[in-house]
């Protein structure tokens, strides 16, 4: 097998173009995507698949896609004061569903199929939402949760972990609790690994409680990792911290040896700028 996962970020809306608005790219990425032939799975899926080492339980080629920090422009339009009426991810995905896969949606209700075709990791801490809203958009109230628990049962969209404070750049001295902000690979004792995970884990999935959903992924904040994570707090303590998987930014794809709590993403303007290096990773994809 042989895949990838594509993210991106909801907030990076600030053009009216491929390369600076990802919105539009991830509307010209599902077309590409269905144009190449490649079946969407979940980031579920994938997890495990790799968790129970039944790799043969996804297509032998694959991509998947994700989104994070969990701003409302990925479940909701928004209107940007500069760059106008924005499609929502989950909107962005509706309307190709609706021209490429007819009959998706039945009385408001999924097929099996579109299942969790986008998983959104959002950050836990009401706090930290407030202080990166205020850090890097201007105070608007982007990084609310009220539409967590309908997405997450309406389930094209899944709801997973992003840590509990996204260990962020734009929080408060009294909120440093690892020195500087912006280093997640800080995270590297179990005290920090419990706050960061569990206690994340827990209040997401009080918000997912009424819906019968709870958290089951993390994804690394800046795709940082630690040893500490890696081989030891994610691997021997499940148990604790519930997540089945976690998911970095390494520039690579996916194969059967991935290993679980160190799956790759790749991240949109990061990973691929045009429309044309998105091909070729496709073209990576399908014949190595």
């Amino acid at each position: 097998m042989r895949g990838a996962v594509f993210t991106y970020h909801a907030q990076n809306c600030g053009g009216y173009d491929y390369a600076s608005n990802d919105h539009i790219a991830f509307a010209a990425d599902l077309h590409a995507v269905h144009e190449a032939g490649l079946p969407v799975v979940s980031l579920l899926d994938i997890a495990l698949a790799l968790a129970t080492r039944t790799p043969q339980a996804l297509p032998s080629h694959f991509v998947a896609f994700s989104c994070d920090d969990g701003t409302s422009l990925d479940w909701a339009d928004y209107d940007h004061p500069q760059f106008g009426r924005q499609r929502a991810f989950a909107n962005i995905l509706r309307d190709h569903l609706a021209r490429t896969s007819p009959g998706t949606f039945t009385d408001s209700t999924l097929t099996d199929s579109t299942q969790n075709l986008l998983t959104a990791f959002v950050i836990a801490c009401p706090v930290a939402r407030a202080a990166i809203d205020h850090g890097c958009y201007g105070g608007l109230p982007l990084s609310d949760d009220n539409w967590w628990a309908e997405a997450a049962a309406e389930g094209l969209v899944a709801i997973e972990n992003h840590s509990w404070d996204h260990v962020h750049a734009t929080l408060p001295a009294s909120l440093q609790r690892y020195g500087a902000g912006g280093d997640f690979s800080s995270v590297d004792n179990y005290a920090r690994a419990d706050r960061q995970v569990r206690c994340a884990a827990q209040c997401i999935d009080e918000r997912l409680r009424p819906v019968g959903k709870r958290t089951q992924l993390f994804a690394y904040p800046y795709g940082h990792t630690s040893p500490y994570l890696t081989r030891d707090y994610f691997p021997t303590l499940q148990h604790e911290h519930g997540m089945l998987a976690a998911f970095t930014t390494q520039q690579a794809l996916i194969d059967h040896a991935t290993p679980v709590y160190e799956i790759p993403r790749l991240v949109c303007a990061d990973a691929w700028r045009t429309p044309q290096e998105f091909q070729a990773i496709l073209r990576r994809i399908v014949h190595g």
